[in-house]
């Protein structure tokens, strides 16, 4: 089975659609550099935070819609990753994104797509 990933508002969370879909995760340090006054440069890791990477070789034009609604609440979003019966969840925030139509009919098609959410 595939990897299940819903993604909106608390409470509110879409199913997004598995076809020519990719996701990535990794993570992002959160530290802070200085300089000691010897000249030494030092630094301390604060956290580590979560990085998601959401791509689609192709999608159709209400999926799309539905990405761009999600990104245009412009607060901060679950997402839930199902993956053999173990769901986990994040609280992200989702940056904006450029997609290429390469359909006009309808709705459209569209083709990279690149979905960048961060833990925060």
């Amino acid at each position: 089975m595939a990897v299940e990933i819903y993604l909106g508002p608390v409470g509110n969370l879409y199913l997004l659609t598995p076809f020519g879909r990719t996701l990535s995760m990794g993570d992002i340090e959160i530290s802070r550099t200085d300089r000691t006054a010897s000249g030494r440069k030092v630094s301390d890791i604060i956290t580590t935070k979560k990085k998601f990477t959401i791509q689609y070789s192709l999608i159709d034009g209400q999926n799309l819609q539905l990405l761009q609604d999600i990104y245009n609440l412009h607060s901060e979003l679950i997402i839930e990753i199902e993956n053999l019966g173990t769901s986990t969840e994040y609280t992200v925030l989702m940056s904006p994104f450029d997609q290429t139509r390469v359909l006009s009919v309808g709705a459209g098609l569209w083709q990279n797509v690149t979905i960048e959410l961060e833990e925060v």
